[in-house]
């Protein structure tokens, strides 16, 4: 093959800087982002989207950012592309009926020769791609967020690669990085370091060679392209081709070659890239340690692909074998003063920089130049209008720069994030990131509700009700990553330990330093009680929503002592990162096949709601909203919703303990019978305990929380609008504190007599949530009541509910009861499941509701041995699955039957107890589509065959739980719709 002479194109130019002109020719200016508007939110919010594409064009030197235009549907996307040329169509998964493949099709008809590429929220939504496997050639690529905003940035640089790399190696020697891996999961993870690692290593050579501007543009601009290959052949063309630029191979050792997936593909790749460029670096990158001898053998470097440390294990590859710009104060003579890189920076220095120095650059409009080029148009606009000669003093001058960065600062992250800033503190309006890194799955919810309500997408008040979310900050999953990479914890094997040694280790390992500091600030500002949350990345995701199985701390944050205050709240942080190691995450993760290694904890901080009383903190009203209710009767639709509210913190409603329901559009509705109202009123409730200042002890979430009687509420003046006395002698519920009798929680002059329009706001926010993130939603949320005519209204959570993906009916009339094991119309669930042999039911004639705590041994015991053999069950059992309260059913954790398929709940002897609500148990059921019923025995519809489930085979008997198994499957049929489910008996 003949050599390629570079001499031949530079005599071309007269200069080296005019190479620069037609480098990157070929750019990503305008993207199509097909998503809902929730999964656009997040990603603009979570990782400040469109900051990190301004700010790395602007580090690239390219003189337009692309724009993201946003399309909510199908058709809203195709009239965009008829009506307007785009270089790139991205599409989320979850658009509609998370089926994008007539999507592609139209695009491809119209514009064949667009860029499309799907983008996946999470590795949960890999297996779904398989439906369409056949189909996925319709897509240039496919790429998994996973909440890192960097893949974003990565996938469009790619496709920019892909465009420009033959003219850029051609005309400017370009090199070349090619990362061979045909996992989306890992190479997803892969390109946003290796694209992170070239400009920055582009930046520091930049810095160390001090280069003039053009050339500063021309070594941006003849930055390493990145290409990728998911076969052998693949690879071997793009090396064949582009050899005399490659810079390095990185290399998965499994994948396909000639068709057929090779275990030993990387290591015959590296053998042919050493007898080609015996001096290239080559990196394998494997699942299987004992692949590190064959990369050995080929002079090739290694890492474990599960390593906790993957990243800086890739970042120390390449800053080892592969070897923009600040404002600058000077004085009028050139001398220097100060250097701003940031915004912050900017907005400090201005306040006392020399005057001369402030005048001289105020002068050249250099001040509009520098904000311009960042991106930040809209200070610079405010900016660029005024002269030196509209001010009469320097000092004025100096106040008015001041007074706009700070304004345009806030409204520029008015229902944003941003990153800690001192000056900020007071800013109701602002979540504070007090560090880097993902959200997670809470601080996504609530970045977007803020967002929302600032941005005036969803009303800031309804009638008298003013709706906000309480003061946040979110710890960034960087620091997460910085303490699990501390040892024991960053040992690949650390989720094997006891966790209690865990969890000391935890508490005696050190926070990030930048976080202490920030923290001690935070605290210094922040007096009042505090909740610290966990927020995995996943959790309150669509498809696992880790609900209840990470920790929440509840502190008064009202110890005298400063350091005593920011120990308690660091301690807390420690316990909810080590809580990915305890039994229940463990389980958890098992459950999904989810690698625990992957989970990046964020830590969301948020103001408790609440007033105090006495030695007590807790909010006048808590409670849980769905836009979906999977239980409607009467009147109601289940598209009307349902809401359960509680006095209290929101643990009582949470974890399925007594509360109030009833329908946001009918708030008038009394969804109970009067009986039932008066058993299932709630009795108890939780409040922070303020007195518990200096306690040590927090392994135990509630070791902060007391549960206190309802005469303590009554006590403290918080029931009078609350509550209705049974009027034994009149039998008829009177509402208030009036006279003597049962009281009933049932918020009656709220709800019924309008004191403020509560049904109203929830259905509000309810409606606007639903259309935002292209789903149903379930909203955790708390009523401050200090001013009763005009409360406040404080959205704690908003997350998906289940969504129902395949349409089945059933009519439960005229079905053949003798060929049915359960038939109910108060089921929960969609479609059919026919894998299932192994029943757990609980034996009614020992069952003893004193003794259900006990009872959840049994369940874990067998719940452990079938999932040890992979087989799910069928779980039957008296009463609420899954309450806080051991006397309305079993207090079941979900790590504990985390193996069942199908869930019913039957009638206790002398309880009516309704299905169970409680948000964390009831997310995790609905959200992983298994199979929910509840069966009673005075209900004409519903029916469950006891008498023959006893007849069946016994594999094992202890003393509550039974464990038979049939020789063929159940077949299990579920109608979502209407809440009709049957599981029909074995056939013979």
């Amino acid at each position: 093959m003949k050599q390629f002479d570079p001499t031949v194109i530079f005599r071309r130019y007269h200069s080296d800087s005019e190479i620069y002109h037609d480098l990157m020719r070929e750019r990503v200016r305008e993207i199509l982002l097909v998503a809902t508007l929730y999964d656009a939110f997040i990603l603009q919010q979570e990782g400040r989207l469109s900051e990190k594409i301004y700010d790395d064009y602007f580090m690239l030197s390219l003189s337009n950012a692309p724009r993201i235009t946003h399309a909510a549907s199908s058709r809203e996307a195709m009239d965009l592309l008829k009506r307007k040329k785009f270089d790139v169509v991205v599409i989320m998964l979850r658009i509609d009926e998370i089926n994008p493949i007539p999507l592609a099709e139209q695009i491809r008809s119209l514009c064949p020769d667009i860029p499309t590429v799907i983008l996946l929220n999470d590795n949960s939504e890999i297996p779904v791609l398989f439906k369409w496997e056949s189909q996925l050639d319709l897509f240039t690529d496919i790429f998994v967020w996973n909440g890192d905003s960097k893949v974003f940035l990565a996938m469009v640089k790619h496709i920019e690669d892909l465009m420009n790399v033959d003219t850029d190696t051609r005309l400017g020697l370009v090199h070349v990085i090619l990362l061979v891996e045909d996992s989306i999961r890992y190479y997803s993870r892969y390109l946003p370091i290796l694209y992170t690692q070239v400009i920055q290593q582009t930046q520091h050579l930049m810095s160390e060679e001090n280069f003039d501007d053009r050339s500063m543009m021309l070594r941006l601009r003849s930055r390493p392209k990145i290409l990728t290959a998911r076969t052998y052949d693949k690879a071997v063309e793009i090396i064949d081709k582009h050899k005399d630029y490659l810079l390095c191979v990185i290399s998965d050792m499994s994948y396909p070659r000639n068709g057929i997936r090779n275990p030993r593909a990387g290591f015959e790749l590296a053998t042919h890239v050493r007898n080609l460029l015996p001096n290239l670096p080559v990196m394998i990158q494997s699942s299987d340690e004992e692949n590190a001898f064959l990369a050995a053998r080929v002079n090739a470097g290694f890492i474990h692909k599960n390593s906790p440390t993957l990243a800086e294990d890739i970042t120390r590859f390449m800053q080892t074998h592969l070897g923009f710009g600040p404002f600058i104060f000077r004085m009028p003579d050139g001398r220097f003063v100060a250097k701003a890189s940031t915004l912050a920076d900017m907005a400090q220095i201005v306040e006392s920089v020399p005057e001369a120095s402030l005048t001289y650059h105020g002068r050249l409009n250099h001040y509009s130049a520098w904000l311009m080029a960042r991106g930040e148009i809209q200070m610079a606009r405010r900016i660029q209008p005024i002269s030196i000669a509209d001010f009469k003093t320097p000092g004025e001058l100096r106040s008015f720069l001041s007074d706009v960065f700070k304004r345009v600062h806030i409204d520029k992250h008015r229902g944003t994030i941003v990153s800690f800033d001192k000056k900020v503190l007071g800013n109701e309006h602002l979540i504070l990131r007090l560090s880097d890194g993902s959200m997670g799955g809470k601080g996504r919810g609530l970045a977007f509700i803020n967002a929302l309500i600032h941005g005036d997408k969803i009303p800031q008040q309804v009638d008298s009700v003013c709706i906000r979310i309480p003061h946040t900050a979110i710890i960034g999953g960087h620091s997460y990553g910085q303490f699990i990479n501390n040892r024991p914890f960053r040992d690949t094997h650390a989720h094997r330990l006891n966790f209690s040694i865990q969890r000391r280790a935890a508490l005696n390992t050190p926070l990030p330093e930048d976080l202490v500091e920030h923290l001690r600030e935070y605290l210094a500002h922040i007096t009042v009680p505090l909740a610290i949350r966990s927020s995995g990345i996943l959790e309150d995701s669509i498809s696992y929503p880790f609900s209840g199985v990470y920790p929440t701390y509840l502190l008064s944050n009202n110890h005298p002592d400063l350091e005593t205050r920011l120990h308690q709240v660091m301690d807390a942080i420690r316990l909810i990162y080590v809580s990915v190691f305890s039994p229940g995450a463990q389980g958890y993760f098992e459950s999904i096949s989810f690698p625990f290694e992957e989970e990046r904890m964020a830590v969301v901080i948020q103001e408790l709601v609440g007033r105090r009383h006495g030695d007590h903190f807790y909010p006048d009203i808590s409670g849980v909203a769905q836009s979906f209710n999977y239980y409607p009767f009467g009147r109601m639709k289940p598209e009307d919703g349902l809401a359960t509210i509680a006095v209290g913190l929101g643990k009582h409603v949470c974890e399925g303990g007594k509360s109030h329901r009833f329908c946001p559009r009918m708030p008038k509705l009394d969804i109970d019978k009067i009986d039932q109202r008066l058993e299932g009123s709630q009795k108890r409730f939780w409040a922070l305990n303020m007195a518990r200042a200096d306690f040590r002890d927090m392994y135990d979430e509630e070791a902060t929380l007391d549960q206190l009687d309802m005469d303590i509420a009554e006590k403290d003046g918080v029931l009078n609008d609350l509550v209705s006395v049974w009027d034994i002698q009149n039998q008829r519920l009177e509402p208030g504190l009036i006279m003597a009798g049962p009281r009933i929680v049932d918020f009656a002059q709220i709800l019924k007599y309008d004191l403020f329009p509560l049904g109203q706001t929830i259905t509000a926010i309810l409606n606007a949530f639903t259309h935002a993130m292209g789903s149903p939603v379930e909203v955790e949320f708390a009523v401050d009541m200090t001013d009763r005519m005009n409360p406040i209204f404080f959205i704690l959570q908003i997350k998906h509910m289940i969504r129902q993906d395949v349409d089945f009916s059933l009519d439960i009339r005229g079905l053949n009861r003798s060929e049915l094991l359960l038939a109910t119309d108060r089921g929960l669930g969609n479609g059919q499941i026919e894998d299932i042999r192994d029943v757990i039911f609980a034996d009614m004639a020992v069952f003893d509701r004193s003794r259900t705590v006990e009872m959840t041994n049994e369940l874990e015991y067998f719940n452990k041995k079938l999932r040890a053999e992979g087989r799910r069950y069928i779980l039957i059992g008296p009463g609420r699955w899954g309450t806080h309260d051991r006397w309305l059913g079993i207090p079941v954790r979900w790590a504990q039957i985390s193996g069942a398929g199908a869930i019913v709940e039957i009638d206790m002897d002398d309880i009516h107890v309704d299905a169970s609500q409680g948000s964390h148990f009831f997310h995790n059921i609905t959200s992983m589509k298994i199979g929910y019923f509840t069966v009673h025995r005075d209900e004409k519809a519903q029916y469950l065959d006891m008498d023959w489930l006893k007849t069946r085979t016994e594999v094992e008997r202890m003393e509550c739980f039974v464990h038979v198994q049939t020789a063929s499957p159940f077949l299990i049929q579920m109608d979502g719709r209407n809440g009709v489910c049957i599981i029909r008996k074995p056939s013979i």
